[in-house]
């Protein structure tokens, strides 16, 4: 069975996801305030700074090492798991009332404390799940992902009518990590183990520490918006743009996860081999993330607005300017997905770092610009030109080998025809059409262009024939 046919459990597995995260959402939404869904978005910033900070993708590291020492490299990533669940817990444990405090929130330090049980209980997590991909096996992989998303949709409802605010989601927070990790443990192959191998060490946090740097700039790029939005603007605007901000990172979270567990072992397998077909493979992955930006993007500015209000009920219509953007934002945030997972199988971690570093400066600038009196908009078009910055950076500084001027020359071809594109489809979807009919002949007519422009503009990018065989082995 090729390995496409192999992964469609987990595309069906990250629709799930996606589908449950979006329901989830929407039941809280409704039922509590906006001010209360900006305190739970809180939560979201406090264990997403937290996890980031000390994330070292062990997923990635296991899918791209060589074989050999897998075993003893599998035990010393458990053991660096628990030390690391347990400083986190504990550091967040102890910080949480001056977290609460900087955002006038003195009364809520208990909840912040809770979720100190989120780090300590991921520590637990057997990764052998991961080593499965290396197989091309994703079916354990599909249910970790979807089965706690499932359970969780399956209780908002009740727990949002009793609870009534933000507790609601500090519940199922705790509870979607609980069953996630008692699952890897079910649907592992191998019984759980610790091990301490120095030379696994030294590799773990030689290949992980430009990616400990990177999630704290990951953490810059997707959570710092929402830290000054809270903190000098108010909660209940917060709450309109997480609103917004959750609906259109779910995409691109997707696509990263789909297409980092499908085409990383393919890329990293060909790498390890020095195959022909390497470069070919290469050129997929930039069309297919670069395909899937530009869509999201069509969709977000034609739909978005009214798929939003739709979605969340009138209370939340304020936020409904911010989809679009975000929506943006999110889709050039899916055209970096390409670059970055050839990066990582070609052992390019600091290029992922230093296009973040370029991405995190926008971030500076939102700062500077909100203090100079400017409003929210203005953080918004910061974080677009970030992101077509990184995506520059990362597109011309990845080393593809022989192949590396031919590649980089033909990848920014399509991104100056993709940005084309997208500021065509801005100015039609803001100033053009007014009916929902005249969006979706559009949307059809936007498609056929893009098929068009890949098949016959950009033939030479791509070797089918072999491309098919390489994922069929």
């Amino acid at each position: 069975m090729g390995a496409l046919n192999k992964g469609g459990c987990l595309a069906l597995s990250q629709g799930v996801v996606a589908l449950s995260s979006l329901i989830r959402n929407i039941v809280i939404a409704r039922i509590i305030s906006p001010e209360d869904f900006g305190i739970a978005s809180l939560f979201a910033v406090l264990v997403t700074f937290l996890e980031m900070m000390s994330g070292m993708s062990f997923d990635r590291q296991i899918v791209q090492r060589r074989s050999e020492g897998l075993t003893d490299f599998i035990g010393t990533v458990h053991t660096v798991e628990i030390l690391r669940g347990a400083i986190l817990s504990v550091t967040l444990f102890f910080l949480s009332d001056l977290y609460s405090s900087w955002f006038n929130l003195n009364d809520l330090g208990w909840a912040f404390k809770i979720l100190a049980l989120v780090p300590l209980l991921k520590g637990f997590i057997n990764w052998d799940v991961a080593n499965q991909q290396r197989d091309l096996l994703f079916v354990n992989t599909a249910l970790v992902d979807s089965i706690p998303q499932v359970v969780t949709v399956c209780l908002v409802l009740p727990l949002a009518v009793y609870f009534n605010d933000y507790r609601v989601v500090l519940f199922l927070v705790v509870l979607q990590v609980l069953i996630s990790v008692i699952l890897t443990h079910i649907l592992s192959r191998k019984t759980y183990y610790v091990r301490l191998n120095y030379e696994c060490l030294r590799r773990i946090f030689g290949f992980g520490w430009p990616l400990l740097l990177n999630g704290f700039l990951i953490f810059l790029v997707f959570q710092a918006d929402r830290v000054i939005i809270g903190k000098l603007f108010s909660l209940e605007l917060l709450g309109y743009f997480s609103a917004a901000f959750a609906m259109t990172i779910m995409p691109s979270v997707i696509v990263a996860k789909v297409y980092s567990i499908g085409m990383l072992p393919l890329l990293s397998r060909s790498q390890e081999r020095g195959d022909d077909e390497n470069p070919n493979l290469i050129m997929l992955m930039f069309h297919l993330s670069l395909l899937t930006g530009l869509l999201v993007l069509v969709c977000a500015v034609l739909f978005g607005g009214d798929i939003y209000v739709f979605a969340y009920g009138d209370q939340y219509i304020e936020g409904k300017s911010f989809f679009v953007f975000l929506g943006i934002m999110h889709s050039i945030r899916i055209i970096r997905v390409g670059p970055t997972i050839i990066a990582t199988s070609r052992a390019q971690t600091k290029v992922i770092l230093k296009s973040n570093i370029v991405r995190s400066l926008a971030v500076c600038f939102s700062i500077l610009w909100v203090y100079s009196g400017g409003g929210v908009y203005g953080i918004l078009v910061a974080g677009i030109i970030g992101e077509v910055c990184a995506l520059i950076y990362q597109v011309n500084f990845v080393n593809y080998g022989a192949h590396d001027k031919t590649l980089t020359l033909m990848m920014n071809k399509l991104i100056t025809v993709g940005l084309l594109i997208g500021s065509f489809v801005y100015y039609i979807g803001q100033y053009w059409f007014v009916s929902d009919i005249y969006n979706f002949i559009f949307l059809v007519f936007f498609i056929l262009l893009f098929v068009f422009m890949w098949l016959v503009l950009f033939d030479d990018c791509l070797n089918y024939k072999k491309i098919i065989k390489v994922i069929n082995e």
